[in-house]
């Protein structure tokens, strides 16, 4: 086999199993399962990549320290084990158990975003009170018997208070939760609890015993001052889900720590707390959504695909969208779905919008008809959505999941750009594309990359074509190699 043949092949290979996968930038992949027999040994290791308090000799019922192949820390506030490494974005994991007294309220805590500094006046890894107002910043995850609560932390000037000796103001902020029960019914008072929660720097998705329970979406980050002091910059704002029961909670005066961020495990006076298999990697990227079907006005051959015909409008392509102008009231266009142009009804549901007009004449709306082989034009078969006209670029989401006519193959996608009473002309809207998902989700975290630059079928046709490549390569081996003996 000649050298550049092989380079050919190893070439597709990579193609091949790059495409569609997670991606991990790990500056660290670090494990721990705390087998450990000796104390000291165990305080040497741990100690290269955790901030531990109170790391007390076996036997010793305060304190931190492993027992039964598990790190244990209970009875004084402010015992910690925190990651010394500041985090940007992570991938964790761990087993944590509630140990004993766990029916104080709410004793034992893990820490997520928490900071890595400990500024003056500011409680980091500990609980204050009984009511659960644990540390400055973050986002905790509690142990509470058969469920676990999970907290943002906001700023709460009723908690601000100073000292009258030093003048200095301490922090401890206030909360918003939500309540998950454990899946499996398990217990954290005699169970161990997977925990894991992934983290790109807007989106922390919070997994127990692998089902995902909550999300907190991140944003508005600001600098923060306290004791005249500047503490770092914290997400502002943040939006805690409730997966299983849709709740929904959006904090706007939230500290979440953005700069300055770590992981975190403490306890209150008289609870005990079991921590064992940590995973954490320091980096995390999550895999890009990609649509399953797609319409980019970006070329001459979408637009091609538009019946000529236009509806009271004029058409015209820009760079990078196409540009819709009424020319008089109810305008529109047609696209054409042709031989080999399918978009299965059945399959996705959600067709995501990305948009910009400056069009404020009073009641208009966009506007969706279709046809499919169930039903043509009519009522049933329209979408509406409400636009913002501010001249910027914005998204939609629309959901067809409970139009019945919505089945089958896609043949016409009737694209009522600007709908008003008595539009006048000269009303213009930009769509750059229409995206469609399987759920809202998807179409909610797609950020308009398409990758692989193709269209309409963003993702198949490259891995088939790659593939297709490198058997060819290999049979051409085979070939050679049969012709040789």
């Amino acid at each position: 086999m000649s050298k550049k043949l092989l380079v050919l092949i190893l070439a597709a290979l990579i193609a091949v199993t790059s495409i569609g996968t997670v991606t991990f930038n790990a500056a660290e992949n670090y494990s721990e399962n705390f087998s450990y027999t000796d104390q000291v040994v165990a305080k040497t290791e741990i100690e290269k990549f955790w901030n531990v308090t109170g790391f007390t000799a076996l036997g010793t019922a305060d304190g931190n320290k492993i027992v039964n192949g598990a790190y244990f820390m209970r009875f004084t506030d402010g015992l910690s084990l925190a990651w010394k490494n500041k985090l940007t974005s992570f991938d964790f994991s761990a087993e944590i158990k509630g140990g004993d007294n766990s029916g104080h309220a709410n004793p034992q805590a893990l820490f997520l975003r928490a900071t890595n500094t400990v500024h003056q006046g500011m409680t980091v890894f500990e609980q204050v009170d009984a009511v659960g107002t644990t540390s400055y910043a973050g986002v905790v995850v509690k142990t509470h018997g058969p469920d676990m609560l999970i907290y943002v932390k906001k700023y709460n000037a009723a908690e601000t208070y100073q000292s009258a000796s030093t003048g200095n103001k301490a922090t401890y902020s206030g909360f918003e939760f939500i309540q998950v029960t454990i899946p499996g019914g398990k217990n954290t008072a005699n169970d161990f609890i997977k925990v894991r929660a992934t983290d790109d720097g807007n989106l922390m998705s919070i997994y127990i015993e692998d089902v995902l329970c909550a999300t907190v979406e991140m944003s508005e980050v600001k600098s923060v001052t306290l004791n005249d002091s500047d503490t770092g910059k914290y997400y502002t704002k943040a939006v805690l889900t409730n997966k299983i029961s849709n709740e929904t909670k959006t904090v706007t005066d939230a500290r979440i720590s953005y700069d300055d961020a770590t992981i975190a495990f403490g306890v209150r006076g008289g609870a005990g707390l079991y921590v064992d298999n940590i995973t954490l990697k320091e980096s995390f990227n999550v895999p890009a959504v990609q649509p399953g079907y797609a319409i980019r006005f970006n070329s001459q051959n979408t637009i091609s695909k538009l019946n000529p015909a236009y509806v009271n409008c004029t058409v015209e392509l820009k760079d990078g969208y196409t540009r819709f102008t009424s020319t008089a009231h109810d305008p529109n266009a047609e696209y054409i779905f042709g031989e080999g142009d399918v978009l299965d009804c059945d399959t996705y549901k959600f067709m995501k919008i990305k948009y910009r007009t400056t069009c404020k004449h009073s009641g208009a709306i966009g506007e969706f008809y279709f046809q499919t082989a169930a039903s043509g034009y009519a009522l049933p078969t329209r979408e509406i959505y409400s636009f913002n006209s501010d001249g910027e670029w914005h998204t939609a989401v629309l959901n067809f999941s409970d139009n019945t006519p919505w089945t089958g193959n896609l043949q016409k996608l009737r694209i009522d750009f600007i709908e008003g009473s008595s539009l006048p002309a000269d009303q213009i809207m930009d769509i750059e594309y229409f995206a469609f998902f399987k759920t809202q989700g998807e179409a909610d975290a797609f950020d308009g990359n398409f990758t692989p630059e193709t269209n309409p079928q963003t993702s198949d046709c490259s891995t088939v074509f790659v593939s297709v490549v490198f058997i060819a390569l290999v049979a051409v081996v085979l070939f050679k190699k049969k012709l040789v003996y």
